[in-house]
């Protein structure tokens, strides 16, 4: 069973109360197989509360890791605007701190190690943590040595014996996956060389908030971080950003760079945001709540518009078999009856159904041979790339339907 979390993971003060319940649903990446759909299928309470102490956002009902994350559908590789951004990420990394044969880099949370392969072009020694063991293989043919497990003091002291200190480690959508941030410090402080880089990006609250972003929530994304929480934590172990930016991808994701107090110093661009995050009250209670009030109100208004083009006579498809996705369609209750399938590339996750509503998952080509009118599209975020792949479907009258920030046709 999920376990309750009314203590701050950042904080640990008993000060955190809930603002937004998705409502009790499977986990969104445990995409069911064709000879499983009649087994029983766990569903856990999906709440997100607020830390009144120090502002940081988190899930009150946390699944195991192991059940989340120990066989794991998504592959980094699959899109290729994230295998570009990825592998920019390594290569940005190697200019900024002029790294060479003899720096070690580690990407936790590596996946399929669509990252670390920007480094290898550059001759950096590279290695992976990640604990889906269905990834390794991926990562091995991709020339990603990894370590499988889940990272934190014990695991980080393990690679330390085996492979040495790190000039700089990498957390790209990881960091809000961990149950124990601390734990996970000290294992990047113990991993950490002198004079070396810790770099977190992750779906940043502001933003998410401010698009209304709900679909954001799963049981995988424990927490919900902005900035000034941030500091506080890292501030606990000695350690404080140096800089931090904001960039667009994933609909807005915060990077940080953080280093030990005593090594590196922070530039301008920390205090900047952190100006932001006050001047425009977020994080705070209230901005929260509204983020609830928006996903009622972007619930009713996409089911109205999905029930009423269907008593029109028009046929629904979905794209993007997402952990985002399944959210949605949990929230709004829709299942094969509206939607008839889902479009993914990602093979691992073709021939699935979708936790809990069972829509089938099918291959791209599914579009043109069955060509519905219209495709919600479940991975707003790739809308661009997205439309480019399917151009063909766009010209010859289709429609896609994209449902945050706001719900619109094109």
């Amino acid at each position: 069973m999920a376990g309750d979390r009314s203590r701050c993971m950042a904080c640990h003060t008993e000060s955190v109360e809930e603002f937004l319940d998705i409502g009790t649903i499977p986990v969104a990446n445990n995409f069911v197989p064709a000879d499983k759909l009649g087994d029983p299928e766990p569903a856990y309470p999906l709440r997100v509360g607020y830390c009144h102490n120090c502002s940081h956002c988190q899930l009150l009902d946390m699944v195991p890791p192991t059940e989340l994350f120990d066989d794991y559908t998504y592959l980094s590789g699959v899109s290729v605007t994230i295998s570009e951004y990825l592998r920019g990420i390594a290569s940005g990394l190697v200019e900024r701190y002029s790294l060479g044969p003899d720096d070690l880099a580690i990407d936790v949370g590596s996946n399929d190690g669509t990252l670390l392969t920007g480094y290898l072009p550059h001759n950096i020694k590279v290695l992976g943590v990640e604990p889906a063991k269905n990834l390794l293989e991926i990562s091995k043919a991709a020339g990603v040595e990894t370590v499988c497990d889940y990272f934190g003091l014990k695991t980080a002291r393990e690679v330390l014996d085996q492979y040495g200190q790190a000039s700089v480690i990498t957390s790209v959508n990881n960091f809000a996956h961990v149950p124990d941030p601390h734990d996970f410090v000290q294992g990047v402080d113990a991993l950490l060389k002198e004079g070396g880089v810790f770099i977190v990006e992750i779906h940043y609250l502001i933003k998410m908030i401010q698009d209304g972003a709900f679909d954001t929530v799963y049981h995988e994304h424990m927490s919900y971080w902005g900035l000034i929480p941030m500091i506080a934590l890292f501030e606990q172990y000695n350690m404080h950003a140096i800089r931090a930016e904001v960039l667009d991808i994933h609909h807005g994701q915060l990077r940080v760079y953080v280093s030990r107090k005593d090594e590196l110093q922070p530039d301008e661009t920390v205090a900047a945001i952190v100006e932001h995050e006050h001047k425009v009250g977020i994080p705070g209670w209230e901005t929260c709540r509204e983020l609830a009030d928006n996903a009622r109100s972007a619930r009713t208004e996409l089911l109205k518009l999905i029930d009423e083009l269907i008593a029109e006579g028009a046929t629904i498809g979905g794209y993007g078999a997402t952990a985002k996705g399944n959210t949605l369609l949990s929230f709004l209750g829709i299942g094969p009856d509206r939607l008839k399938f889902i479009a993914d590339r990602n093979t691992i996750k073709q021939g699935t159904y979708t936790p809990g509503h069972h829509i089938p998952v099918v291959s791209p080509d599914r579009i043109m041979e069955d060509k519905p009118d219209y495709l919600l599209n479940l991975a707003w975020n790739l809308t661009d790339e997205i439309a480019a792949q399917q151009s063909e479907y766009l010209k010859q009258g289709g429609h896609l339907i994209i449902p945050i920030p706001e719900v619109t046709i094109i």
